[in-house]
């Protein structure tokens, strides 16, 4: 099974994130988590300087 295409990694990671994210945080998180969907949901938990508003 293949992962996650970019857009929808993004669209994914929108969704569970508590507020707004820089650009360059959200395409780093997407090329590390390599479209696999529970990773968009696991390393956001681990960063605690994601949200930018």
């Amino acid at each position: 099974m293949d992962g996650l295409c970019g857009d929808d990694a993004r669209a994914l990671l929108d969704s569970v994130l508590p507020g707004p994210v820089h650009p360059h945080v959200r395409d780093v998180i997407v090329a590390q988590a390599l479209g696999n969907p529970l990773a968009l949901l696991e390393l956001p938990r681990g960063e605690s300087d994601i949200r930018k508003g």
